[in-house]
């Protein structure tokens, strides 16, 4: 299967590996339908993130489909569709029983998936403890609606419910990032009379502008006059710090009342530092950590009520296949980019496509646009070296040549094998496909062709039809076992 794997510091890598299996009776495997990317993940790519794992699957925020579970899970089966929460938890150990979930003694309790243990930027995804990691979508809520209930929709919950906010109150969220925002929206249920957003990005002061019209906005410059000018006992009656730097810590503090809850809910790459003599007399209550994510089902009922919708956040979408440009796009906000929905499902299987034709040439085609991307060409041809699958596709084959094609078709059909295609570039291409000899002018973008969820791949050198550079591509090797077809293929050079 395709994953988005931690190499080192920052070197990050669309590869293959292995399906995941059953581990203990309590695991699930989930197949992934909709996973996304979280400034955590950055943080591992940049190092900072000590208890991050080399060759760890990035990922932790996702839904998706149960596929299989172990004897020891009780609340779910195949079929259902979940969300997936960000933490492992037992449920059982002291700070589970006690609602801090992120604090689980198990061994794999806490921050586990996508950081020490392969995470959901991936075709599929285990999920230890599943009965405590996994809750059920309801019908009437999609993927895009469920896709932040496990991280960012708690992380706001969380927040919001730390902060001690009561009606009345004054509260100012400093940061209008994605985490920024779902907080926002937490915070709302509470029913504050007032809040204030300080973000320094002037883009996303519009977006909060835009979508929350009754919330005030301010930048870092202007926010304790804000503030002052908006609350009746000189400050914030609770103030939730989600931007993570130098200043946004300091500002908190500055802009909070004597006796006010400052939630710290940010990962900073930096160490912080109280200025004790500074606030001495503020007698302020700080709150600090991860999120205890233990409230996702309560998140859904809400999102299904129509309470709780953070899919603005959605602004970019991507496929699995293009996670790296997805990654340069969120890391450096381009476009104005919040969230970004990856899309983990293999492409779709048109079967009828590969239904019984009347003319050799409709098979042909067929073929070639399903499994190899485009319509027969005068240059394309497939020799393939098998005992019962001998074939060269001339530019006019044979009806016996067509029907053998039709034959390995149907073989795909009858496994239930979808084919996927995507454009790789050429070096990293190579990793996993033997080129051959390339043409000094091949292109620098390879088709790819997965059959099914595994290692199945073929390459062409090009995705325009009618290319005269590289003639077509020669199959290596052939074999099907343990439910698995796999099939290796290498380019024709001149």
């Amino acid at each position: 299967m395709l994953a988005y794997t931690f190499r080192d510091t920052g070197r990050l890598e669309l590869c293959e590996k292995p399906r995941p299996a059953i581990l203990e009776d309590t695991d699930a495997i989930v197949r992934v339908t909709l996973s996304s990317i979280c400034t955590s993940d950055l943080h591992i790519m940049a190092g900072n993130v000590p208890r991050a794992v080399n060759g760890v699957t990035l990922g932790h925020e996702m839904v998706g489909v149960v596929e299989e579970t172990g004897r020891g899970v009780t609340g779910f089966r195949r079929g259902d569709r979940v969300s997936v929460n960000v933490e492992t938890f037992c449920g059982e150990c002291f700070f589970c029983r006690s609602g801090h979930v992120n604090n689980c003694s198990s061994p794999e309790g806490g921050w586990s998936v996508g950081c020490r243990i392969d995470g959901g930027q991936a075709e599929y995804v285990r999920i230890p403890m599943a009965d405590n990691g996994l809750n059920h979508i309801p019908p009437t809520v999609s993927d895009e609606q469920a896709l932040f209930t496990g991280d960012l929709l708690s992380t706001g919950y969380w927040a919001a419910d730390i902060a001690d906010i009561t009606e009345g109150d004054t509260v100012l969220i400093i940061g209008a990032g994605p985490a920024g925002i779902c907080t926002l929206l937490c915070t709302m249920l509470h029913r504050p009379a007032r809040i204030i957003v300080c973000e320094k990005s002037p883009w996303r002061r519009d977006f909060v502008r835009s979508h929350y019209p009754d919330v005030i906005v301010t930048g870092p410059d202007d926010c304790l006059e804000t503030v002052l000018s908006n609350s009746a006992h000189g400050g914030a009656d609770s103030v939730i710090e989600a931007a993570g730097t130098d200043g946004s810590f300091r500002l908190a503090w500055q802009c909070a009342r004597p006796n006010a809850t400052v939630a710290i809910i940010a990962m900073y790459e930096n160490a912080q530092t109280l200025p004790l003599p500074d606030m001495y007399g503020k007698n302020l209550v700080f709150k600090t950590g991860g999120v205890d994510a233990c409230h996702c089902d309560e998140i859904l009922r809400l999102i299904a009520e129509g309470r709780l919708d953070a899919t603005p956040l959605i602004t970019r979408r991507f496929a699995l296949a293009e996670i790296d440009k997805a990654y340069e796009v969120f890391s450096g906000r381009a476009d104005g980019v919040m969230k970004i929905a990856v899309d983990c499902s293999p492409a779709p299987h048109n079967k009828r496509e590969f239904e019984p034709a009347h003319t050799a040439e409709h098979i042909l085609n067929a073929t070639m646009v399903k499994m190899f991307g485009c319509p027969r060409s005068r240059n394309a041809h497939i020799e393939r070296k098998k005992s019962k699958c001998d074939y060269l596709l001339d530019a006019c084959p044979s009806e016996d040549q067509v029907s053998r094609i039709e034959e390995s078709v149907n073989e795909v059909i009858r496994r239930g094998l979808d084919v996927s295609i995507e454009f790789v570039p050429k070096d990293k291409a190579a990793a996993f496909v033997d080129l051959g000899k390339l043409p000094a002018d091949a292109p620098d973008t390879i088709r790819i062709v997965r059959i099914g969820d595994y290692d199945a791949c073929a390459c062409i050198g090009s995705h325009v039809s009618n290319t005269a550079d590289i003639k077509g591509f020669r199959i290596l090797s052939h074999s099907y076992a343990d439910g698995v077809w796999r099939v290796r293929w290498k380019v024709l050079a001149d």
